[in-house]
């Protein structure tokens, strides 16, 4: 082994290697959007649309007879208006709604109506 060869297997003098660098990921890929989607009405035109300009979707709301049972508890409970777990099933099943559909209902409404 020559001189430069020995010092290199030690560790020591000559050429030092390059520190070591974890490769970095690939960079994240955006989305197309489907040009046939109905989701979105691009007329082609580049600039941002202002918030007036952006279209929201409707939401209907609950059928009155629904919302006319779910009130009428709220109403008859005031004093302690959270339905145990019971009550919220048997709402369910009366009205159609979904668990989540009622909680959402009474903690709306309980900050709409009992201020």
């Amino acid at each position: 082994m020559d001189a430069a060869a020995a010092a290199a297997a030690e560790g020591g003098g000559g050429a030092k290697a390059a520190p070591k660098t974890r490769a970095r990921p690939p960079p994240k890929k955006r989305l197309r959007r489907d040009k046939n989607s109905d989701d979105d009405d691009d007329d082609g035109d580049a600039r941002p649309r202002t918030a007036k300009q952006q279209k929201t979707k409707s939401r209907p709301n609950h059928k009155p007879n629904i919302t006319a049972r779910l009130f009428k508890w709220l109403m008859e409970h005031q004093h302690e208006p959270y339905p145990s777990e019971e009550e919220k099933k048997d709402m369910a099943g009366d009205t159609g709604l979904t668990m989540n559909q009622i909680n959402d209902w009474f903690i709306n409404a309980r900050r709409r109506y009992l201020k």
